[in-house]
């Protein structure tokens, strides 16, 4: 089974984690009430209350969704701006171990 060709942005954010399971939940969520919604409309009598119920629905996974990934997004910010303020202490380190002679 050929595995899906992704650019090397999607490659890297899913290997530092940025996508992660619970979004395939959400959009699993979000598609299955859109899929429930045009069943219901296909199928059966749909009124306005229904469809006001379903826009709530689709609303709330969205919000909840978008709270996570404003929660993981700070995350990457607090992790690049410790990395920003460490990294001339480990350029120095780097540089005295070197300057002493050692390869590492």
């Amino acid at each position: 089974m050929p595995k899906p060709i992704l650019d090397p942005q999607t490659k890297a954010l899913i290997k530092v984690g940025f996508v992660q399971r619970i979004d395939l939940l959400f959009v699993f969520l979000i598609a299955s009430t859109f899929c429930t919604y045009a069943f219901h409309c296909v199928f059966g009598d749909i009124t306005f209350v229904y469809s006001l119920a379903y826009s709530v629905v689709v609303l709330t996974f969205l919000a909840l969704w978008m709270i996570v990934l404003a929660f993981r997004t700070m995350w990457f910010v607090v992790q690049v701006m410790a990395d920003m303020k460490t990294l001339p202490s480990d350029a120095a380190k780097l540089a005295l171990r070197f300057s002493q002679g050692g390869s590492k």
